[in-house]
């Protein structure tokens, strides 16, 4: 991670994800109001990382966009 929120991270968990795409797996973003690419944490900050609220969030909200998507993908193994 970069010394700051959005300190060229990006192009790592860019990166990333292209590997997953290769290997057919999906990818699952936090969704378009926070960050884009998933869940960001900041520990550069004072108290670390439990204080920042807006990484924690994003990080909130992957695990809701996850949870969403599996219980999709499972109805559709169901179905078919």
């Amino acid at each position: 991670m970069g010394g700051v929120r959005n300190g060229g991270q990006e192009l790592t968990i860019q990166a990333v994800q292209t590997t997953f795409l290769c290997h057919d797996m999906v990818c699952v973003s936090d969704g378009c109001q926070t960050s884009h690419f998933g869940a960001t944490m900041f520990s550069g900050g004072e108290g670390g990382v439990e204080a920042d609220a807006f990484g924690l969030q994003t990080a909130r909200n992957l695990g809701r966009r996850v949870a969403e998507l599996a219980i999709l993908l499972n109805q559709k193994d169901r179905s078919n």
